[in-house]
């Protein structure tokens, strides 16, 4: 295997699972840099760690103009992810985007935070369509961290925030299965 540019562990798990803080405790680490959940990292609503919209953070602050000025969340139709076809994935706003330059803004953001931390690991938790297409990149080497809680456990923090129970349970089942299927396919 070539000599990658950016190691990457992604922490993959349904909601409520504690990717946060197992990203958290992972970043303690001398040579591990958690950057949490970066798909969240230029809307406006998120707070960084420290309290500051990131755009205002002495850290992410260059990062973040650097990006794309709308949300880099993705998504791609279940059937195609299933049968790992079609290069079709879409953004919240629904237009589509390439996987090259999806890959080229999540190799921008790790350059700069490698940079700025002195860090050789990034540790980030993610989704399996995400983590789909940048394992697919020659300069990022990824490790899949599956984080597996009791799906009893995460079906009663949805019901407390008010969903249905079979949504609840299905959203954890489904998002597992997901995450099986990109550690067979990730390099």
């Amino acid at each position: 295997m070539q000599n990658r540019k950016y190691k990457v562990m992604y922490i993959l798990g349904s909601g409520h699972c504690g990717s946060t803080l197992l990203g958290l405790l992972l970043g303690s680490h001398s040579q591990i840099m958690s950057l949490g959940e970066v798909h969240n990292i230029n809307e406006d609503d998120v707070l960084c760690t420290c309290g500051a919209r990131p755009s205002d953070g002495v850290f992410w602050g260059d990062i973040v103009k650097a990006l794309p000025s709308h949300s880099i969340k993705i998504h791609k139709k279940k059937q195609d992810f299933l049968f790992d076809k079609g290069d079709a994935y879409y953004m919240e706003t629904g237009d589509s985007v390439s996987e090259e330059k999806y890959r080229n803004t999540y190799k921008k953001i790790y350059k700069k935070a490698l940079e700025k931390s002195g860090k050789r690991i990034i540790a980030s938790s993610a989704s399996p369509e995400r983590v789909g297409i940048l394992s697919r990149d020659d300069e990022i080497e990824p490790i899949v961290v599956h984080l597996v809680r009791d799906g009893r456990a995460v079906t009663w923090s949805y019901l407390k925030k008010g969903r249905d129970f079979f949504s609840a349970a299905m959203r954890w089942f489904g998002t597992n299965i997901k995450i099986e299927l990109v550690k067979r396919r990730t390099p």
